[in-house]
C-alpha cells in the first residue's frame, strides 16, 4: 500500500493496517518544495525525484497493533537518552554495542532491546518507554496533511 497525504490521512491509514491485522513497516516522508521549482507542498511519491525529503518516519506493526515508532532523526539515539533518562540509565546507551544496531532501521528499539537483555532497564520500563515513544511519534504523524506512505508487509 502506497499513497499521498493529500488523499488519505493517517488515521485511516492505521486503522486499514489494524483491520486487515497486518504486519510491516510504515514509512511516512514529508516534502520540500521541488528542487529548482516552485511546486506545492507534498509530492507523492511518484514524484519523489523532484522534491527534497523534509521529514521521515517509521511505525513497525505486528497483527495490526503498532509495536514500535520514530522519526527518521532516532538514529542518534538522543531521544532514547532522555527517556532512559527518567531512570538514571541515560549512561547505558555508552556501554551498549552499536555496531549491530546501526544496520536496522530502528537502532533506537535495537539498543533498549539490548539494555532489557542485560537486566539494566525492566520490562515495564521498556514498556513505557516504548509506549511515550510510540504516542510521541504518532502525535507528529496524526498532524500531517501532505506527503507520502509505503507499507511493507513483512
Amino acid at each position: 500500500m502506497q499513497g499521498n497525504l493529500s488523499e488519505i490521512d493517517i488515521r485511516s491509514i492505521l486503522q486499514l493496517i489494524e483491520l486487515g491485522q497486518r504486519t510491516g513497516e510504515l514509512f511516512v516522508e514529508t516534502y520540500s518544495d521541488p528542487v529548482g521549482g516552485t511546486g506545492t507542498y507534498g509530492k507523492p511519491y511518484r514524484n519523489r525525484e523532484l522534491s527534497t525529503a523534509a521529514h521521515s518516519w517509521f511505525v513497525f506493526c505486528v497483527n495490526g497493533r503498532i509495536i514500535y515508532a520514530a522519526d527518521s532523526s532516532a538514529s542518534d539515539l538522543s531521544r532514547l537518552r532522555d527517556y532512559l533518562h527518567r531512570y538514571e540509565l541515560q549512561d547505558a546507551i555508552d556501554r551498549v554495542e552499536i555496531s549491530d544496531l546501526a544496520v536496522t532501521n530502528a537502532p533506537e528499539y535495537g539498543c533498549l532491546w539490548r539494555l532489557l537483555e542485560n537486566h539494566q532497564l525492566t520490562p515495564a520500563q521498556g514498556r513505557s518507554i516504548i509506549q511515550s515513544m510510540v504516542r510521541e511519534t504518532l502525535f507528529e504523524l496524526l498532524g500531517l496533511h501532505q506527503g507520502g506512505f509505503i507499507f511493507d508487509l513483512g
